[in-house]
């Protein structure tokens, strides 16, 4: 009991000798890989902002959270035809999804100065807004609101390197991979009524403490 004790308060110690919180802004691109159930479609191409906490457990681990507003975009093209088959046009429809997620992933940092580092966990996301779009020859645009779950959980691994700016604040550039495990379908689309969200993020951080 001692020992567990003495062992408990080192470790606050030893957190508290290295601990620091730094909070940041984001910005950056989404690559929508098409999703399990859109499989036939394009990837696209679109953005993300937020912002971020990061807290030091010790010199080189840190807790690592974001609060993000993500649009993830893919489309496809495919022939349109009449009542004898007959082609008239392509018709281009696109898909878009908006979520606010917040990962919550465990950082580390390496290499000279603590330049490099990685991090991974569990991301939620909570779907703000979904339009499926279709223009379609001699008819028009066509648009719904989907018919997705409103919760997503997946998990989230990056990858990336620090720009140091002063003792501060700083820079960081990651390339993160976002992989959903949730079905997200909520009715008689995508296929076998199965869809599951994965993109990868490039995303630009501000980081400064306080």
């Amino acid at each position: 009991m001692k020992k567990t004790i003495l062992f408990l308060l080192a470790l606050i110690f030893t957190s508290s000798i290295y601990s620091q919180i730094k909070i940041g802004l984001n910005a950056g691109a989404t690559y929508s890989k098409p999703y399990e159930g859109y499989m036939g479609f394009d990837a696209g191409i679109d953005f993300l902002i937020g912002a971020s906490f990061e807290y030091y457990l010790n010199e080189n681990l840190l807790l690592k959270t974001n609060l993000n507003y993500e649009r993830t975009s893919f489309g496809d093209s495919f022939p349109f035809t009449d009542n004898r088959g007959m082609l008239i046009g392509q018709i281009k429809a696109t898909t878009n999804f908006d979520y606010l997620t917040i990962p919550i992933m465990a950082k580390y940092e390496f290499g000279n100065s603590k330049k490099f580092f990685v991090n991974g966990g569990p991301f939620l996301g909570f779907l703000l807004s979904a339009e499926n779009k279709a223009d379609i020859p001699s008819v028009g645009q066509i648009t719904d609101n989907g018919n997705s779950k409103n919760i997503d959980v997946g998990l989230s691994f990056g990858i990336g390197t620090k720009i140091y700016i002063n003792d501060k604040s700083d820079l960081n550039i990651e390339l993160r991979e976002n992989l959903g495990l949730l079905n997200i379908a909520n009715g008689d689309y995508g296929y076998e009524n199965i869809s599951k969200t994965n993109y990868l993020n490039l995303i630009l951080n501000w980081s400064f403490g306080i």
